[in-house]
């Protein structure tokens, strides 16, 4: 016999057999990105959460030079908002996330680009977790010192 819980329909059993997916975005893009995905996901039943990189989505800063009315010289002239962001820093944020979704069950990471040389290090990180994942080529650009030197490395995947 399985036990129900007061808040919900399904036996806890079913419940707790569902994973949690994580995604886990590239760069110049955010949590966004993963909305017809997660749309699918919840029709089958499945929970997730789209993390938004520092720097990202919600957390994205714009200096005043960028918005309307925009000064591109001033705007070209100001450091990145991202230029302080690191990898260590992405994989800290996910990791953050994938330790309190763990709390319901297992998890499963989902990357695009940048997500999957963060999902590396967040394997490397957690690897007590046993997460599931995908695989992720990008990897092999994990010594990089900022997500920006991951699109400039020879190492990096070309597609």
């Amino acid at each position: 016999m399985t036990s129900v819980s007061s808040n919900s329909p399904r036996p806890r059993q079913a419940r707790e057999a569902n994973a949690t997916f994580v995604l886990v975005h590239g760069v110049c893009t955010s949590s966004f990105m993963w909305a017809p995905i997660q749309r699918e996901l919840a029709l089958l039943g499945h929970r997730s959460f789209a993390v938004d990189l520092p720097g990202h989505g919600f957390d994205a800063q714009y200096s005043a030079a960028y918005q309307a009315p925009q000064d591109l010289d001033a705007w070209a002239a100001e450091p990145s908002e991202l230029a302080g962001v690191t990898l260590q820093d992405n994989v800290d944020m996910v990791v953050d996330v994938v330790r309190r979704v763990a709390e319901h069950g297992p998890v499963v990471l989902v990357r695009a680009s940048l997500g999957g040389t963060t999902i590396t290090g967040v394997g490397n990180t957690i690897p007590d977790l046993g997460t599931g994942s995908s695989t992720s080529p990008a990897g092999r650009a994990w010594n990089a010192p900022t997500p920006s030197h991951t699109c400039r490395s020879p190492s990096s995947p070309t597609t």
